[in-house]
């Protein structure tokens, strides 16, 4: 999906003791560092509805983190969500949501 538009994946799972990135990625010189939920119903809300401000937080002390083990800089530093919907018999559905901290 984000190779498809552009995107140059940078890291999957990274890891540290602080916590877990899904994706970085960028696009020239936009950095995005992104969350993925997977939801197979909404019985307990939807995929972006699980970042929360705490979660946010998180994010941001992880990109900074991130950031700090790098040579390179962006101009552009964005947190993302990827939501993934499985439903059964039916495509997933994906969707990008932007800037979301």
């Amino acid at each position: 999906m984000l190779t498809d538009h552009g995107w140059e994946i940078l890291d999957r799972n990274w890891r540290c003791r602080n916590g877990e990135i899904d994706i970085v990625a960028c696009k020239g010189r936009h950095l995005a560092v992104i969350e993925v939920k997977t939801r197979s119903s909404d019985a307990f809300g939807s995929g972006a509805e699980a970042v929360t401000v705490t979660k946010v937080k998180r994010m941001r002390k992880l990109a900074a983190l991130w950031l700090q083990a790098q040579d390179q800089h962006w101009s552009l530093v964005s947190l993302d969500v990827i939501e993934i919907a499985v439903r059964t018999n039916q495509p997933a559905l994906l969707r990008f949501i932007r800037s979301v901290g």
